[in-house]
């Protein structure tokens, strides 16, 4: 204000601009980082007995800048998957021997065995 004096007795008003601008704090804001969103589970890593996939996710929207905080969180997600177990095929065992022939002559027979047991299939 144009008050150091007041103009008076027909003096002239101040002259010159009432205000003064200068730039300040020119520091960028920090910007905090944020997660994308979880992508897709992707395939697990067997088909059976006992998998596991694993899934990420970046920082990146937006990025942390400028001294702002970092990502809160797990960047992975891990999960069990096909958990049932594997099939097993079986195996035959060895040949049992040979019985006695069903006729001491003659055209008799005898038969022998084995097991489909090594292992059972399951």
């Amino acid at each position: 204000e144009c008050s150091q004096p007041y103009p008076q007795h027909g003096g002239r008003h101040c002259v010159g601009d009432r205000t003064e601008v200068k730039s300040c704090n020119l520091r960028p804001c920090p910007v905090n980082g944020k997660w994308l969103p979880w992508g897709d589970w992707p395939a697990c890593s067997v088909s059976c007995g006992n998998g596991r996939s694993t899934r990420r996710r970046e920082c990146s929207q937006p990025y942390p800048q400028h001294d702002g905080t970092h990502c809160v969180g797990d960047r992975t997600e891990v999960k069990s998957c096909n958990l049932r177990p594997c099939p097993v095929d079986g195996k035959w065992s060895p040949w049992r021997d040979w019985p006695a022939c069903s006729v001491s002559c003659g055209n008799g027979r005898s038969t022998r065995r084995r097991e489909c047991s090594q292992p059972y299939p399951q």
